[in-house]
C-alpha cells in the first residue's frame, strides 16, 4: 500500500487571473486576520477585550474565564481559516475569489446574528462588519475581473503573479 500526498497537497496553483486591487487587499484582510490569531492564541483573555472591546473586568473571575473559553473555542475556526489564506496566498492563489466569497458569507452571518441579538455594548468589531460588507463585495468582483479583459486594470501591466 502506498500512500498519495499529492492528493492531499496538490501541485501549485498561483494562476490569479482576477484584478490586482483584489489581491492587495487579501494581503491586508490577511495581514489583519494573522495579528488577530496572534492575540487569540497568544494573548490571556484570548481577544474578548483586546480585539472585542467587552470589559472583561466587570464580570466575576468565572464568567470571565467562561466567556474566554468559549470564544477561544469559538475562534478557533478563525485560526483555522487564517492558515487556509496562508496557503492561498503562498500556493493556491487561484481559491482567493472562492476565500472571498466565504468571507462574504461569514460576515452576513455575523450581520445577521447582530440584528437577531443586538448587543448592549457596541463595540468597533461590530460596526466594522458592516463596513467589510460592501467593501468584500466589490472585492470579489475585482478578484473575478480577468486582467486580460478589464477596463479598470489601474495601469498595472498585463503580467502573472
Amino acid at each position: 500500500m502506498k500512500l498519495n500526498i499529492e492528493s492531499l497537497i496538490p501541485p501549485k496553483q498561483n494562476n490569479y487571473k482576477g484584478n490586482k486591487i483584489a489581491l492587495y487587499f487579501f494581503f491586508l484582510f490577511l495581514l489583519r486576520d494573522l495579528a488577530r490569531t496572534i492575540i487569540m492564541v497568544f494573548k490571556f483573555d484570548g481577544g474578548m477585550e483586546s480585539i472585542t472591546g467587552l470589559p472583561m473586568d466587570e464580570y466575576s473571575l468565572d464568567a470571565s474565564l467562561s466567556f474566554t473559553n468559549m470564544y477561544g473555542l469559538f475562534s478557533s475556526h478563525f485560526v483555522i481559516f487564517t492558515v487556509v489564506k496562508i496557503v492561498a496566498v503562498f500556493r493556491y492563489r487561484e481559491w482567493i475569489p472562492a476565500i472571498y466569497l466565504v468571507m462574504i458569507c461569514y460576515v452576513l452571518m455575523a450581520i445577521l446574528i447582530l440584528m437577531l441579538n443586538p448587543a448592549p455594548i457596541i463595540s468597533g468589531a461590530q460596526l466594522g462588519i458592516f463596513i467589510q460588507l460592501p467593501l468584500l463585495l466589490m472585492l470579489l468582483f475585482f478578484s473575478l475581473l480577468e486582467r486580460d479583459t478589464a477596463k479598470w486594470n489601474f495601469g498595472e501591466k498585463n503580467h502573472s503573479l
